[in-house]
C-alpha cells in the first residue's frame, strides 16, 4: 500500500511537472475522494439517491479528467472541462436536488472559486471566477424567490448534518490542498536557492578564471608587442616590417577582445561600476578627435568632427564615456571600406536644470545594415552578415558593451542605417554639472597652464590610515608652500585638532575604529568649525550626497587630482593668505614620456592615466611612484600574514588603501583586482580571498619591479624638466637668483613664477611694493622696467639685512 501510494505521488507529482499541474492533479485526487464521501453521506444520512447518481458522477468526472490530462497533457483543457461540467452544471443539480442554501452545498462555492484562482491566470482567471460568484449569487436569489424547485431537506437534523459534512470535507481539501501548495512551494524555492547559490559560484569561479587568464594572456602579449616593436627600431627590410606590422595589429586586436570579454562579463554579473568625477570636456575632446583621425588613417579615410555646446566641465565617468566613443569609431572604421567617418559631441539642457544631456553621434559611409538586423546588432558575439563580412575583425562586443554601458549610466542609444550607405549610431548620456560650473564657456583648446596658488601661512590637517595616501597629498601640495600636518587615525585628527588652529582639514572617510563621519561629528561636539573636505575612494551612487548631508564642506574622490585637490582647498583657505597663480602643466619631456610609456606597459601600468590624476606633469609621477614603491616594500609579508591569521577587516583596509595607490599610477589590473579583494573581505569570503591573495601578490610585484626600473631611468628627465616644478623647495636666495635669471633672458614663465613666489615670502612693505612693479612689468613683457624694478629691491634687500647686522 505505502510502495502504490508512492508510486502515486512520483508520478502525478513529478518536480519537472509546471507547479499548476501538480496542484491540479492534487485537486483532481480531492475532488474525486470528497464526492465519493458525499454520495456515501448522500446514501446512508439524506437518503436521497439523485444525490448519491450526481456525486458519484463527479467522482467518476473528476478522475476521468485526472486521467486524461496526465496521458494526454492537455491540462488547459481539463480545467474549463472542471469548471464547466463540475462547478457550473454539476453544482447547480445538486443545489436543486440537495437542500438549497439551506444546506453545505454552498461551502463548494468556495471550493469551485479558489480551484478557479488556481488554474487560471490574467484576464481569464478573472472573467470565470466574476461568472462563478454571479452564477452562485444567482442560484441562492432563485432558490429564495422560487422555493418550489429546491428538494429542501425535511428535518433540522438533516440539514445539520448535511451542514457539517460539507463544511468538514471543504476544510480538509482546502487545507490539505494549501499545505500541500505550500510544501511544493517552499520546496521549489529551496531548489531555485541552490540553483541561484551553484551560479554564483559559478559566476564566481568564472570571474576568477577570467581574471587569472586575463593576467596570463596579457603577459606574453605585452612582451611580444614589446619585441616587435624593438624588430621595427632596428630598421629591418621592408618585408620584415610588413610582417611584423601585421603581428602587431593581431596582438593589439587580442589585447583589445580580452579587455571586451572581461567587460562584458563585469557587465553581466553587475560587478561594472561607474566612476564619476569632474573632467574637462576639452581632454575628452581632443583625446576621441586624435583616436578618430588616427583610426581612420590606416584605412585611408577621411575624418572630421564637430563640437558644440561643451561646458568646460562635467561631472561623470569620462573614462566609460571614452571607452563608448571609441568603440563607435572603432566600429564605424571597421564597416567603412571608403569614404569618411564622422564624429561630432554636443550637449543640451536637460529639464529642471539637473545637467545636460551628452551625445556622442559616429557616423559613416560604410555597408550599413538591413532593417531586419537592428534589433540584433547590439548582441554579443553577433555581427550583421556574418557571411558577407567574414574578412572584418571581431568578436562583435563591441556594441554590446556600449549598449550596455550607456544603460548602465542612465542614457540611451539610438542608430540610423541605410543599407549600402552607411550608419549613424547615438548615444545620450546624463551628465551633470561639475561644481555648479553651468554658466561655463567652452574652451576652445585643451590648457597649456592651470590657477594654483601659494599660501606659506596656510595650515592643513590631512588625516588618512595610509602613510602612503599621506605622502602623496603632501607630494601634490608641495608648490602651494602650505603647512602640512598629517595623521593616521580619527582619533589622532581629533587630538590635533585640539592642540592646534587649522584652515581646512582634509579627512579620509574609510578609517578603522573612527570613521570620517564619526571623527566629523566629534570635532563638532569639541566645537570645532573647521572646513573638512571628505576623502574617499567610494564613489557609489549618493556617497556624495551622504557626505555632504553628514555635514563635510566637500568631497573628493580617490585618486585626487592635484588640480581638483588645490581648487576645493582655494573655496576654504582664507582670501588673504592666498596668492593666485598659473603655473605650467604637462610633461616638459614628451619624447622622454613616449619611450616611458611602452615600458611601464610591459608591467600592466598605464603611465596615461597616471598622468591624467597628475595634469600631465612627469615629476609628480616619478614622486608618486617613489612613494608606492616605499609604501608596498613590506605589503607582500604583511598580506600572507593577514591571511593566515584570518583577519579579513585588516586585509580590506589594506587592500583599500592599495586600490587608491594602484590608480593613481595608473597600475589598472592592481587597481581592479584591490577593489575585488576589498569587497570580498567586507562580504566575508574567505575562500576566495584567500585563494586570490598568490595573484594579487604576483601583480604587486610586477607593478613594483616595473616601476624600480622606471625610476632608475628617469633621474635626467627629472632634473631637465622645467623650473616650475621645482619652485616650491627652492629657498630665498635661489628663487632671488631664478628671477634675476629667467629676468634676464625674457623667459616668462619662470620669472613670473619665481616674482610670484618671492613675493609670497617677502613680508617688507617696500620690498614687496617694488617686486609687485617687478611682476606687473614682467606681465606686460617690459623685461627692462623688470630688471631695473628687481635690482631696486636686490639694493632694498641689503639693506634691510644690514640694518639688523649685530654691531661690532
Amino acid at each position: 500500500m505505502k510502495l502504490w501510494l508512492q508510486n502515486i505521488v512520483k508520478q502525478f507529482f513529478r518536480p519537472e511537472l509546471e507547479f499548476r499541474v501538480r496542484l491540479f492533479n492534487l485537486l483532481a485526487m480531492a475532488g474525486t475522494v470528497n464526492s465519493l464521501l458525499q454520495a456515501g453521506f448522500s446514501l446512508l444520512v439524506v437518503g436521497g439517491f439523485p444525490m448519491v447518481i450526481l456525486n458519484l458522477f463527479i467522482a467518476v468526472l473528476s478522475f476521468g479528467l485526472l486521467y486524461y490530462s496526465y496521458t494526454s497533457g492537455q491540462y488547459q483543457r481539463c480545467y474549463l472541462i472542471t469548471i464547466v461540467f463540475i462547478f457550473f452544471i454539476g453544482f447547480a443539480f445538486l443545489f436543486f436536488s440537495g437542500g438549497g442554501y439551506r444546506g453545505g452545498l454552498p461551502s463548494f462555492f468556495i471550493f469551485a472559486t479558489v480551484f478557479t484562482v488556481f488554474m487560471l491566470e490574467g484576464r481569464q482567471m478573472l472573467v470565470v471566477s466574476v461568472l462563478e460568484l454571479l452564477f452562485y449569487t444567482g442560484l441562492c436569489l432563485y432558490g429564495y424567490y422560487v422555493p418550489e424547485q429546491v428538494s429542501w431537506f425535511e428535518t433540522e437534523e438533516k440539514i445539520l448534518a448535511d451542514v457539517i459534512v460539507c463544511f468538514l470535507a471543504v476544510s480538509i481539501v482546502l487545507g490539505i490542498t494549501m499545505h500541500l501548495n505550500f510544501r511544493m512551494y517552499n520546496s521549489q524555492q529551496r531548489q531555485l536557492e541552490q540553483a541561484r547559490e551553484e551560479a554564483i559560484r559559478a559566476n564566481q569561479a568564472k570571474n576568477m578564471f577570467l581574471a587569472s587568464m586575463s593576467h596570463e594572456i596579457r603577459t606574453p602579449i605585452n612582451i611580444m608587442l614589446g619585441m616587435n616593436e624593438m624588430i621595427l627600431r632596428e630598421q629591418p627590410s621592408p618585408a620584415v616590417a610588413g610582417y611584423i606590422a601585421r603581428s602587431q595589429d593581431a596582438g593589439q586586436m587580442l589585447l583589445s577582445l580580452i579587455n571586451d570579454i572581461l567587460d562584458v562579463s563585469k557587465i553581466e554579473s553587475g560587478k561594472m561600476e561607474l566612476l564619476e568625477e569632474a573632467y574637462y570636456t576639452d581632454d575628452l575632446v581632443q583625446r576621441l578627435i586624435q583616436f578618430g583621425r588616427e583610426q581612420s588613417a590606416k584605412k585611408g579615410l577621411s575624418f572630421s568632427a564637430e563640437v558644440s555646446g561643451l561646458p568646460a566641465m562635467f561631472w561623470g565617468d569620462t573614462l566609460h564615456i571614452r571607452q563608448i566613443a571609441t568603440n563607435l569609431l572603432s566600429n564605424a572604421v571597421k564597416y567603412t571600406e571608403a569614404g569618411s567617418v564622422r564624429l561630432a559631441l554636443t550637449a543640451r539642457e536637460m529639464p529642471g536644470g539637473a545637467g545636460m544631456l551628452l551625445s556622442v553621434a559616429v557616423s559613416d559611409t560604410g555597408i550599413g545594415i538591413r532593417p531586419e538586423s537592428l534589433d540584433s546588432v547590439f548582441e554579443a558575439f553577433t555581427r550583421s552578415e556574418a557571411v558577407r563580412n567574414l574578412k572584418i575583425e571581431g568578436a562583435g562586443l563591441g556594441l554590446a558593451i556600449v549598449r550596455n554601458l550607456v544603460n548602465l549610466m542612465g542614457g540611451r542609444l539610438l542608430v540610423q542605417s541605410e543599407y549600402g550607405s552607411g550608419s549613424t549610431f547615438t548615444a545620450e548620456i546624463p551628465q551633470r554639472y561639475a561644481d555648479g560650473l553651468a554658466d561655463c564657456t567652452h574652451r576652445s583648446v585643451a590648457p597649456l597652464a592651470e590657477q594654483s596658488f601659494f599660501a606659506p601661512q596656510g595650515r592643513i590637517l590631512v588625516v588618512d590610515d595610509n602613510e602612503g595616501n599621506l605622502g602623496v597629498i603632501k607630494s601634490l601640495l608641495a608648490r602651494t608652500l602650505l603647512q602640512i600636518d598629517t595623521v593616521l587615525s580619527g582619533r589622532q585628527c581629533l587630538e590635533q585638532a585640539g592642540q592646534s588652529s587649522y584652515h581646512v582639514i582634509v579627512l579620509d572617510y574609510m578609517m578603522p575604529e573612527l570613521d570620517g563621519i564619526e571623527t566629523l561629528h566629534r570635532l563638532r561636539q569639541m566645537n570645532c568649525h573647521t572646513p573638512v573636505i571628505a576623502l574617499t575612494a567610494d564613489v557609489t551612487a549618493g556617497t556624495r550626497q551622504k557626505l555632504l548631508t553628514a555635514g563635510f564642506a566637500d568631497y573628493l574622490s580617490k585618486p585626487v587630482s592635484w588640480t581638483r585637490l588645490e581648487q576645493s582647498l582655494l573655496s576654504y583657505l582664507p582670501e588673504e593668505l592666498v596668492t593666485r597663480t598659473t603655473v605650467s602643466v604637462g610633461n616638459a619631456c614628451p619624447d622622454a614620456a613616449a619611450q616611458f610609456r611602452q615600458q611601464l606597459g610591459k608591467y600592466d601600468i598605464s603611465l596615461e592615466n597616471g598622468l591624467q590624476f597628475l595634469s600631465q606633469s612627469l615629476s609628480q609621477y616619478i614622486t608618486v611612484a617613489g612613494i608606492f614603491l616605499d609604501h608596498t616594500r613590506q605589503t607582500t609579508e604583511l598580506l600572507t600574514r593577514l591571511a593566515a591569521q584570518h583577519d579579513l577587516t585588516a586585509l580590506s583596509h589594506l587592500y583599500h588603501s592599495l586600490k587608491t595607490l594602484a590608480r593613481l599610477i595608473g597600475a589598472g589590473e592592481l587597481f581592479a583586482l584591490a577593489r575585488r579583494l576589498e569587497q570580498k573581505c567586507s562580504a566575508g569570503e574567505a575562500g576566495y580571498v584567500r585563494t586570490a591573495l598568490p595573484l594579487f601578490c604576483h601583480e604587486l610585484t610586477a607593478t613594483r619591479q616595473g616601476l624600480a626600473e622606471f625610476l632608475a631611468q628617469t633621474k635626467a628627465v627629472a632634473a631637465g624638466e622645467s623650473p616650475s616644478f621645482l619652485l616650491p623647495s627652492m629657498n630665498f636666495a635661489a628663487l632671488t637668483v631664478l628671477a634675476q635669471t629667467g629676468i634676464a633672458d625674457y623667459h616668462f614663465t619662470e620669472s613670473r613664477q619665481a616674482l610670484t613666489l618671492l613675493l609670497t615670502l617677502e613680508q617688507d612693505p617696500d620690498c614687496r611694493r617694488l617686486l609687485k612693479q617687478a611682476l606687473t612689468a614682467v606681465e606686460n613683457l617690459s623685461f627692462e622696467d623688470a630688471e631695473m624694478l628687481f635690482e631696486q629691491f636686490c639694493q632694498a634687500r641689503e639693506r634691510e639685512a644690514a640694518s639688523y647686522a649685530p654691531e661690532r
